[in-house]
């Protein structure tokens, strides 16, 4: 992303993305700055993989991360990709680099410990319901939040996979995306960092009660 709010002003965006967007300001850092404008790169510590930043094939950090920023997440996110999906397009690999809470897994392979009572997926089928429709209290048994990260043709591959059967399916209110690849299917189609963060920010604006106003938490 490289606007800031001001820069679109603020009747061109929900307030979600108006959010989102002074948040990754906010996490803006100059250390940061200077390591991903320097050319140096260094191994990556699984498969010595000489890499800038990260390894894009094993998404793990290189060289010195003290200036990467580092968020906590409401919840387990595990980001399911099919094995088919070029890794380096997608934006899954950026929250699993600010955030232990998110972790990914090329499909076949899924999370340990999900069931249907502790789980939810997050995609839109047509026995989605909101977010905000499960009351607060369900929220509190629910540890883990399956996103699927792939095409609509291999995503049912992925959705009806056993593993994920009983699980309840839900979706996040419209945000409009302020990703740069550009698509025809509309401002409300998001990219995968998007999703995380707009969804962890209903979920807790939902299950807080809203009490005292979200400020970027």
């Amino acid at each position: 992303v490289g606007v800031g709010a001001d820069d679109v002003g603020e009747e061109q965006l929900g307030q979600g993305t108006k959010w989102l967007m002074d948040l990754l300001w906010t996490l803006k850092d100059d250390k940061f700055e200077a390591m991903a404008l320097a050319d140096e790169k260094h191994k990556c510590p699984r498969c010595g993989k000489a890499s800038k930043l990260y390894c894009e094939r094993c998404v793990e950090r290189v060289g010195d991360t003290t200036g990467v920023p580092s968020v906590r997440l409401p919840l387990e996110i595990a980001v399911v990709q099919h094995s088919s999906e070029n890794k380096n397009k997608s934006t899954a690999a950026y929250a699993s680099l600010v955030s232990d809470d998110c972790n990914i897994y090329t499909f076949p392979l899924m999370p340990p410990g999900i069931e249907a009572s502790n789980s939810v997926v997050l995609f839109p089928a047509s026995d989605a319901v909101p977010l905000s429709d499960i009351p607060p209290s369900k929220w509190e048994g629910i540890q883990h939040v399956i996103i699927i990260d792939s095409t609509w043709i291999t995503a049912n591959q992925i959705l009806t996979d056993t593993r994920l059967e009983g699980m309840p399916r839900v979706v996040i209110s419209d945000e409009q995306t302020t990703f740069w690849r550009y698509h025809n299917l509309g401002e409300t189609c998001l990219s995968t960092l998007e999703c995380i963060y707009h969804f962890a920010r209903q979920h807790w604006q939902h299950t807080s009660g809203g009490g005292g106003g979200y400020s970027g938490e």
